[in-house]
């Protein structure tokens, strides 16, 4: 084998149903399928060795294959295999998913088309015979001609019209043709007087037979007795449920008596007046307590500043004390601390002060001497000596530093000297490191220097000069700062003066309060310069007297309170009294009260408001049970039947069924009598013979006819003699100038026939082969087609099914049931197209071969469907298994093994599983087996139903609505069509949700747990109401529009398109408030013509419709006549209609 040089492991035991292949890329998969197709075929043998072993009915056949050289055995006899499909349909025996994704089988439609009409090409054949629906009409060249003789015939005919009313002959043919035409018409008279007669007779007949049954079967509709079983039912459980009523109302009552509130209840103002007065008595309670703690407060507050005094005096003077404004009392204490504070601290400033001074009082120079002398010592520094010194630009470096030292010690201090002693140290170290000539200037500056006065240093050299520079620049310092010490000193005392201006100015406002009040109780004694006690006495009598008058409101508002609160809790006693309740004693005997009145009021609220809806259900089961009673006994009344006769009922309905069928013999006699009578009485005879008819038998109306017929058959005898006599005259007349306008005039006619015999055939030929296009486009589709569509069906769940269309060449298409439209193969989804080509595919391996069949190969099938159509294609390839047919299936896909596996288990079909490797093929039984399933699923997740009504059960599966004027039946959801949730439960377990997939389901012969034919009928029924109701219900009711109709109408250009879709959406749809809209302005700028233009448009198709829309009472009653043709109840249609 090609990719095998080595060659392929045998595959042995075969299972005799499936066997499926699995194994990775590589493994010998496709090798496989090829070398089982090759036994059978021999297409392309060259290069290959095979051996295989079949077994067809009871024969052993061995086939070997050796580079193109087979050899065939049967039974150990050579024999070659007879009975194979051709080689042209090998191909198909390989269910390959990429040639379901590539191909369209288009050939094989072709070839159902041809098998549909008897295996002709109609099409070649219209077009060989020149069939076609165009026709030569008066513009044909014949018919010209034609009327040229005939013109010219008339007009000789003219000439000769006065000749022939004067022949004679004629009068007496024209008398008897007359005769005839009367004859004739008694002829027709007669024949419809004799089936006159023959319906009568029947009618009378059936009459008889209907009067034999008692009068009370036509009142019957067969379900008399389970009705009244019902009623029955119904008045039993209505007594029960009254009793029970009446116990319960009885409970109540007794509840009752043990409330201590009266029978009548408290009204709820009252209850809403004991709450306010509840609110507002507690809001008194709160401001009473208040009231208490903030005299308490004012009580601490009278006695604190009482102590603050004196505790042993007596204050109520103090309430007579005037003091209206202590500001001025206060602002005088400021005034007093802040002037006594500066006396202490400028005192202790010029003590300080004072002590300074005599650090700096052991000399007494200026502090000019000083700079003059440490200018004088930084020349010294700056002059040359003879030896190792000072350059001069490090000596003025010196100075100008000492020079700033100086400056900045005479304003910052000791911090100044400090700096200045750094300087000279770093001029200094620098100095001695530099290498300059000396100076003959330094005894000039030794002597200015003791001119100033000051003391010389020690020694004149560079060190010691530099020393007494830092001795100088110290005392300068120090005289600097006792110059500014003087300074302050003088300022404080300066100060110190004016200050004692401002407390003799203090002492006399003191002296001032001191004669106001030293009268008053627990004044205090001081020394002239206490400004403290004078305040807070004072202050003290003032917090005192705040206290005490804040004390008395409160106790004044203490009472008024109080005396509401009583006023309050009386108004209160009064309604409980009322109530029947004790009076309290205070707001929380009150509330408890209060509180055991509403529980009370709620318990009778609560009993009462039990006992008035039992009474009500009383009334209600009372007004059933009786409406019950009369329905029971208008039943026994309506058959005209005692109701002790209740077993009666029962023998009528047996008899019923036979009455119906009569009657409906009787109903089409009686109609056809009726017709003919009508009829009869509608002939121009009729008046002149309707007394002879009366006693006229069948057999003698009959011979009148046929006697009638024979002279009526005459007429054309008649009427030719009559021509030939007046053709006779023209001859004599005319000559040969008539003949030959005869002649030319029949020849002329005869090509006009001609003529008409080719248009009539062409266009009879177009039609006759239109209508068997039509009529065999599904009646005689071959069974490979009938096949096809039923497995096409099943694998997609009653969605599709099978459509051949036969417009520009034959090709396949799905037919949507729900949607009822039809899609092309390259408009499905690649899971339906593979689904569609599948179900081809086994529909020919199954009906095209019968000798032998052969095993179908399937290669991962499987890979675009979910799980639902998984099981649909699998269950399809298990059914042709079961027929006797051997089932590879090759895959790569371990979860598709499993859902294999998981069909095959429960039957009793031989399988296996056979794992391809490289280190040699193993089998596995289904237990050996076990891939993972945990996530196969098979069925639908649907809800079972368990204890759930018909109307929760839908809430939970969440059924669309259906929008009666927008959607076909085949949308509607089974749950408004199936009442029986059992039923419901196993369509939707199936995955058929709408009619539609129910209906081609069905149709295909699908099948559903509990459902049979008289339930389709019956739903069947009920969509036929769905549909008269929809037709009656759109009456008067315009249909949305969209985008795609305004483009249709052409009456909205390209620059309006968008506005007006907007529009549109806007108004959802609705074309009588979009063509208003139009007309008001909405749109700026857009025509009035345009809008007539789109509304009649609209009105045309029938997207609006001005007829008055019908109400659902009105369309009850039209759909009446419907009904009463059904086999439903019309509470059963009247539950469905109110469900959708």
């Amino acid at each position: 084998m090609p990719g095998f040089p080595s060659g392929m492991e045998s595959l042995n035991d075969l299972a005799a149903n499936v066997n499926i292949i699995t194994g990775p890329n590589a493994s010998g998969k496709s090798s496989t399928a090829r070398a089982i197709q090759e036994l059978i075929w021999h297409n392309n043998t060259k290069g290959l060795r095979l051996q295989g072993s079949v077994k067809i009915d009871n024969d052993a056949w061995e086939i070997d294959i050796d580079s193109g050289r087979i050899r065939t055995e049967r039974n150990g006899i050579d024999e070659q295999l007879k009975g194979l499909p051709s080689l042209e349909g090998h191909k198909r025996y390989l269910l390959a998913l990429h040639n379901f994704v590539e191909g369209d089988e288009n050939d094989l439609a072709k070839e159902i088309a041809k098998q549909s009409i008897g295996g002709f090409d109609l099409d070649a054949a219209q077009n060989e015979l020149g069939y076609s629906d165009r026709i030569q009409n008066l513009g044909a060249t014949d018919f010209k001609k034609f009327k040229d003789s005939e013109n010219k015939y008339r007009a000789i005919r003219e000439e000769q019209k006065s000749l022939k009313r004067e022949e004679d002959s004629l009068v007496q043919l024209r008398s008897q043709k007359e005769k005839a035409e009367i004859a004739n018409k008694l002829n027709e008279f007669y024949t419809k007087v004799a089936e006159y007669l023959e319906s009568k007779l029947i009618y009378n007949q059936l009459t008889d037979q209907i009067n034999e049954f008692p009068e009370s079967i036509t009142k019957l509709t067969g379900n008399e007795h389970n009705q009244i079983q019902e009623y029955e039912k119904e008045i039993e459980e209505c007594v029960i449920k009254i009793d029970k009523a009446s116990a319960e109302i009885e409970k109540s009552k007794n509840e009752l008596k043990k409330l201590t509130i009266s029978a009548s209840g408290i009204e709820e103002k009252t209850i809403l007046e004991i709450q306010e007065r509840l609110e507002k008595l507690g809001d008194l309670d709160r401001n009473i307590a208040d009231f208490k703690s903030q005299i308490i407060q004012e009580k601490i507050k009278e006695k604190t500043a009482l102590n603050s005094v004196d505790d042993s005096i007596d204050p109520s003077e103090w309430k007579n004390l005037n003091i209206q404004d202590v500001t001025g009392l206060d602002k005088m204490l400021r005034d007093a601390h802040q002037a006594l504070g500066e006396n202490r601290f400028l005192n202790s400033e010029i003590d300080l002060l004072e002590v300074e001074a005599k650090k700096f009082q052991k000399e007494n120079l200026k502090s000019e001497t000083y700079t003059y002398g440490i200018k004088t010592l930084a020349e010294w520094l700056k002059d040359p000596t003879d030896s190792k010194g000072i350059p001069l630009k490090t000596v003025i470096v010196i100075s100008t530093s000492g020079i700033i030292a100086a400056i900045v010690t005479y304003f910052i201090g000791w911090i100044g000297i400090l700096l200045g002693i750094l300087l000279f140290i770093a001029a200094y170290l620098f100095a001695k490191s530099a290498n300059g000539n000396g100076s003959n200037s330094l005894d000039i500056r030794e002597n200015d220097f003791k001119k100033s006065g000051l003391k010389s240093p020690s020694s004149w050299d560079n060190e010691n000069v530099a020393n007494r520079i830092d001795e100088l620049i110290a005392q300068l310092s120090d005289g600097k700062e006792s110059e500014r010490i003087g300074q302050r000193l003088k300022d404080c005392q300066s100060k110190l003066k004016n200050l004692q201006i401002r407390m003799d100015s203090l002492n006399a406002v003191r002296q001032h309060w001191i004669e106001k009040l030293q009268a008053a109780p627990g004044f205090p004694e001081s020394s002239s310069n206490d400004f403290s006690s004078l305040y807070w006495f004072l202050t003290h009598v003032k917090n005192w007297q705040e206290a005490f008058i804040q004390r008395k409101a409160l106790e004044v508002k203490s009472s008024e309170a109080k005396e509401q609160y009583e006023n309050e809790l009386n108004k209160i006693n009064a309604l409980f009294n009322n109530s029947n309740l004790t009076e309290t004693k205070d707001i929380i005997e009150a509330k408890a009260t209060f509180s055991e009145l509403k529980k009370e009021e709620i318990i009778r609220r609560n009993e009462t408001q039990i006992i008035q809806q039992k009474e009500e259900g009383i009334n209600e089961l009372s007004n059933l049970k009786k409406k019950s009673n009369e329905r029971r006994l208008s039943i026994f009344q309506t058959i005209g039947i005692d109701e002790k006769d209740k077993d009666s009922i029962q023998e009528l309905i047996k008899q019923l069924a036979g009455f119906k069928l009569l009657e409906k013999d009787f109903y089409s006699s009686e109609q056809a009598f009726l017709k003919l009578e009508s009829q009869l009485h509608a002939h121009s005879l009729f008046n002149d013979y309707e007394e002879e008819i009366k006693g006229l038998a069948i057999d003698e109306a009959k011979e009148k006819a046929n006697l009638n017929k024979e002279i009526a058959n005459k007429k054309e005898e008649i009427q030719n003699e009559i021509v030939g006599i007046e053709t006779l005259i023209n001859d004599k007349k005319k000559g040969h100038e008539l003949e030959d306008l005869l002649t030319e005039k029949e020849e002329a006619l005869d090509e006009l026939h001609l003529l008409y015999e080719r248009n009539l055939a062409s266009t009879t030929g177009e039609l006759i082969i239109s209508e068997l296009k039509k009529e065999t486009q599904n009646k005689n589709r071959p069974e490979v087609f009938k096949r096809a569509n039923e497995i096409f069906n099943k694998i997609t769940l009653g969605r599709y099914e099978l459509k051949l269309n036969e417009k520009e060449g034959s090709s396949f298409e799905a037919n949507d049931k729900v949607l009822k439209r039809s899609y092309n193969l390259s408009e499905l989804s690649t899971g339906t197209r593979v689904q569609l080509l599948l179900s081809v595919r086994l529909a020919y391996v199954e009906t095209v071969e019968s000798a032998i069949k052969l095993p179908l190969l399937a290669d991962e099938l499987l890979a675009n469907s979910d799980d639902e159509r998984a099981k649909a294609i699998i269950e399809a390839l298990i059914e042709i298994s079961r027929e006797g047919r051997q089932v590879f299936y090759f895959t790569a896909q371990a979860d598709e093994v499993g859902k294999w596996m998981a069909h095959l288990a429960p039957t009793d079909l031989e399988y296996k599983v056979i794992q391809l490797n490289s280190k040699g093929n193993e089998i596995y039984n289904a237990d050996q087996f076990q891939p993972e399933l945990s996530n196969l699923i098979f069925t639908q997740d649907i809800p079972k139903p368990i204890g759930k009504s018909h109307k929760e059960y839908g809430g939970i599966l969440a059924v669309p609505a259906f929008n009666l004027l927008t959607q076909e039946n085949s949308e509607l959801h089974l749950w408004y069509l199936i009442e029986d949730l059992e039923l419901l439960y196993s369509a939707l377990n199936r995955g058929l949700k709408t009619w539609g997939q129910l209906e081609s389901y069905h149709k295909n012969n699908g099948k559903i747990e509990h459902f049979d034919e008289v339930i389709f009928n019956q739903l069947s029924d009920q969509i036929t109401v769905l549909n008269r109701f929809q037709e009656l219900h759109k009456v008067g009711r315009s249909k949305q529009i969209d985008r795609s109709i305004l483009q249709d109408s052409g009456a909205i250009s390209s620059s309006f398109i968008d506005k007006v879709s907007e529009k549109v959406i806007e108004l959802k749809g609705d074309p009588v408030l979009l063509i208003q809209a139009l007309r008001s302005g909405e749109i700026l700028r857009f025509r009035s013509d345009s809008a007539d233009e789109l509304e009649h448009y609209l009105l045309t198709e029938r997207f609006i419709d001005d007829n008055e829309i019908l109400e659902n009472e009105d369309i009850l009653v039209r759909m009446q006549a419907l009904i009463s043709n059904l086999d439903l109840q019309a509470e059963d249609i009247e539950r469905f209609l109110k469900r959708i």
